[in-house]
């Protein structure tokens, strides 16, 4: 003999097949063409970057204190090694104008002559 929970789960199970069957059928005998409604993708990358902070905030949250300390100092490591290829970059720009404009007068002069 079935207990009386497993009763109740069949019986549960049961009224969600028909619901299932109940929610399907009408879609399948309604044959017009809905227009399927394009999500704004500016609202759909907001809630994607949302989702993904989220998801990476939990992770980070479950980390084990020397594991939240590694990430830290990781992500802390690449933050300078970003800085300072970006400190080098306008470095070079502003040498790179320098020589440009050195190298202008100098034309100018050697032109003027």
């Amino acid at each position: 003999m079935t207990s009386p929970s497993n009763r109740d789960l069949e019986q549960k199970l049961q009224e969600l097949e028909t619901e299932l069957h109940q929610a399907a059928s009408p879609s399948q005998t309604h044959n017009t063409a809905e227009p399927k409604i394009q999500p704004d993708r500016s609202t759909s990358k907001v809630l994607d970057f949302e989702r993904i902070t989220d998801t990476l905030k939990i992770t980070f949250d479950r980390l084990p204190p020397a594991g939240k300390i590694l990430v830290v100092l990781f992500g802390a490591c690449l933050v300078l090694s970003v800085i300072s290829g970006v400190l080098r970059l306008l470095t070079s720009l502003i040498v790179l104008a320098i020589v440009g404009t050195l190298g202008y007068v100098a034309y100018q002069w050697f032109l003027k002559d």
